[in-house]
């Protein structure tokens, strides 16, 4: 593409030397597609894999577990650390939106009591929950509930699953 010549006046003020106009060679940016381009989450398993091999909690075998049975639900769920514990989002094609608003995270991992380990559903009042599993009424959307042994995690699988794809379909 072609350089284009654009005229600016200098700022005013005591390092200004005149108001001589500089030219300047500029590129002109491509055309800008009306639709904002899609963005994919990128999975981080190296980083779990670290941290789960040095994660001292009673309940660590419970971890392991359930982040195989959140990753088995949909291959576009991938996996990073971040707020100190895995952390489980979609990976798949979405569209621009404000990073605050954590519309790509699915659960996170609270593992501060040693006598169970709390999955927080970021978005988990935008889903249906029949079963009464997410507790909680927080204003920014979240739900939570808590898993105590292999044997409590196995019982809970099913409606876990349900959710994490109700999740996953609502960001396709």
């Amino acid at each position: 593409m072609a350089a284009a010549q654009i005229a600016v006046r200098p700022a005013a003020g005591p390092l200004t030397l005149n108001s001589d106009l500089l030219i300047n060679d500029t590129t002109i940016p491509p055309m800008i597609p009306a639709r904002m381009p899609a963005y994919t989450g990128t999975p981080e398993a190296e980083k779990v894999d670290a941290f789960m091999r040095s994660l001292d909690h009673p309940l660590s075998d419970v971890v392991a577990q359930l982040r195989k049975t959140l990753l088995s639900f949909d291959k576009k769920i991938g996996e990073g650390i971040y707020w100190n514990a895995p952390t489980f989002y979609f990976t798949g094609r979405m569209g621009h939106f404000e990073p605050k608003e954590y519309k790509r995270y699915i659960a996170g991992l609270n593992l501060f009591k040693k006598d169970e380990v709390r999955v927080i559903l970021l978005r988990g009042a935008s889903v249906k929950d029949p079963t009464g599993l997410l507790e909680g009424d927080h204003k920014d959307g979240r739900r939570l509930f808590s898993i105590t042994s292999l044997a409590d995690l196995k019982s809970k699988e099913s409606a876990l699953r349900n959710i994490v794809l109700q999740l996953v379909r609502s960001m396709n």
